[in-house]
């Protein structure tokens, strides 16, 4: 009979992994054992009596010292959790693998472990430790392991499973955690954890990082750490320059929301989150990795852009869940207050919105079921609106930005239709041009510059979302695909900050996002992980390609404290125009 209540002064060593193994389901249980553990964790660890559980030694190689200093993060542990469950799958369920042999991993620039034992020869420098380790594991091929079943690990319905090739219970059906780990030596840690259901302990050990990078894997695509890099043989000289820490997710998820940089901070505004039309705002530093809410806007804003000048931001149309919306609203760092300036002429959601020569552009759009080629300019000193040459063709969904003292609206949606067009406005003209056509047609996309160049991130092309990019030749004015998105984002927004693009939020095709991940120019990757380095500290390059941005003030003291009594205020989106997610 299982005991329901127990006091923790019961929970002695010798009978902690039997209690916990018995509890099943009983999850008071559980959590009373797992507190008992994390409070006492080096002497049970230390314990004669848990000597009998599986032991599983990690040599971590690739643990940039100046990133991890002498201190092993929870993160490393799950990143084992991950590198376990794949060995598992390989090894049909041999969980005698783990435990038969010392594992040396390279942590590599994705936040991915991958054994030493399978990376090409070239990629490391001579290194002995892992030249022996390399002979090693040429003897003991992962093949020869695959037919010892350990069949008391597994039921027979499980074993069933594995002989069809089935190894998505090894993930699925049993528990992966961390219970507690404590710092046994300089660089080492020991953890106790539940792997594949079972109690385990795991010791993790740092080695410095070799000079060279070998090049990653990418076990599964929909995850954000599993990023495929465009070049597999970068540069010697290129150091590790990401933490261990997940970038912060926003409050909420947001698709269709305007993304604008103040004082070198992310800002998000509005948008919609299932099916609801947001007021709120928030604001993310990237140095503490850290979200902060802002005053929400007066009226809910679904399928909003926005655009900064003058160290304001000017939130434009958008819909309010019912109809389209011609009103504007500015937010003021110096007050840290939204107010209303001029209504636009034309009431429009899904448009184009950006800053340049001192104005505010509004590009297309739709009302309702029809497209708007209408395009607007609004003047902060007359507080007004007025018209500018239309667009060729009505659309919404545009991805757009400043270039080369020009305004850039690229893809979007006609009705029905994806377009892969790119129209290009001169506001010396006032006149639109027809540039060379992308390779992938995308409504929904986002772009910025990076490294000099336009980079066009994600959308739609009408049936599914995207995780693709392309990259503008202004020599040769073509399009070229760039590296992935470790996800597919589609209504995302896109800014440069500092050094870095980054991608936010957004709809998966299966959820609405609320992470973000950023492109390194240096390593040519998408990353989720916050960097190390001060990314303000531009290149020459990236100085000039910037150079139509604003550049803002310091915000006020106000803005940056929480404000923890602004709601998000969701109304419901009942009749956003078309319905396009």
């Amino acid at each position: 009979m299982l005991i329901m209540k127990v006091s923790s002064t019961y929970l002695t060593m010798p009978t902690l992994d039997e209690i916990r193994w018995c509890a099943g389901d009983n999850d008071q249980l559980k959590t009373q054992i797992d507190a008992y553990i994390q409070k006492h964790v080096a002497d049970v660890i230390n314990s004669n009596k848990l000597s009998v559980l599986p032991r599983i030694l990690i040599e971590i190689v690739g643990a940039d010292e100046t990133i991890l200093g002498n201190k092993i993060d929870a993160h490393i542990f799950h990143l084992v959790f991950n590198w376990a469950k794949n060995m598992l799958a390989q090894a049909r369920g041999s969980f005698n693998y783990l435990t038969e042999q010392t594992h040396m991993l390279y942590l590599n620039n994705n936040q991915t472990l991958q054994d030493c034992g399978f990376l090409d020869d070239s990629s490391l420098e001579e290194d002995d430790m892992i030249k022996d380790y390399k002979l090693l594991s040429k003897k003991k091929q992962l093949a020869n392991c695959k037919n010892k079943m350990d069949a008391s690990n597994f039921s027979p319905n499980q074993l069933r499973k594995l002989a069809s090739g089935d190894c998505e219970w090894i993930q699925s059906e049993h528990e992966w955690s961390l219970l507690a780990s404590y710092q046994s030596a300089e660089r080492t840690s020991v953890g106790i954890t539940i792997m594949n259901g079972s109690l385990s302990i795991v010791t993790l050990h740092l080695r410095p990082c070799p000079p060279h990078s070998p090049s990653s894997t990418v076990s599964d695509p929909e995850s954000p750490t599993n990023v495929p890099s465009t070049d597999v043989s970068r540069p010697g000289s290129i150091e590790r320059n990401v933490s261990l820490t997940l970038l912060a997710q926003m409050s909420t998820a947001r698709c269709s929301f305007g993304l604008a940089i103040l004082n070198k901070n992310l800002v998000a505004v509005g948008g919609y989150e299932r099916g609801e039309c947001l007021r709120s705002a928030e604001m993310f530093n990237i140095q503490d990795n850290v979200w902060t809410s802002l005053p929400p806007m007066k009226v809910a804003r679904g399928r909003v852009a926005v655009a900064v000048l003058n160290n304001k931001l000017y939130a434009c149309g958008g819909s309010d869940g019912h109809h389209e919306l011609r009103s504007v609203e500015c937010y003021d760092t110096e007050t840290n207050k939204w107010s209303f300036v001029a209504d636009m002429q034309t009431e429009r959601s899904c448009p184009g919105v950006v800053a340049l020569n001192n104005k505010i552009y509004c590009i297309g759009g739709c009302t309702g079921q029809r497209c708007i080629a209408d395009c607007e300019a609004y003047d902060p000193v007359t507080n007004k609106w007025h018209s500018i040459a239309l667009l060729n063709e009505g659309h919404f969904q545009a991805a757009l930005c400043t270039y080369d003292g020009k305004i850039f609206a690229i893809g979007g949606s006609s009705s029905w239709n994806c377009l892969n067009s790119v129209n290009v406005y001169d506001p010396n003209t006032d006149v639109w041009q027809t540039y060379s056509c992308l390779n992938t047609p995308r409504r929904g996309a986002g772009a910025d510059i990076i490294e000099g160049k336009i980079m066009v991130v994600g959308g739609s092309d009408g049936t599914r979302s995207l995780r693709s990019t392309e990259v503008y030749d202004k020599e040769n004015d073509s399009w070229s695909l760039g590296p992935q998105l470790g996800m597919d984002r589609a209504n995302v927004s896109v800014v440069t900050l500092g050094n870095k693009l980054f991608a936010v939020g957004g709809f998966s095709g299966k959820k609405f996002l609320d992470s973000l991940e950023y492109f390194n120019p240096l390593s040519e990757e998408w990353c989720c992980y916050s960097p190390v380095e001060n990314i303000f500290q531009l290149s020459s390059n990236a100085e000039e390609s910037n150079k139509d941005h604003n550049e803002v003030t310091d915000l006020s003291k106000k803005a940056r404290k929480s404000h923890s009594k602004a709601q998000n205020n969701n109304i419901p989106l009942n009749n956003c125009a078309n319905g396009i997610i």
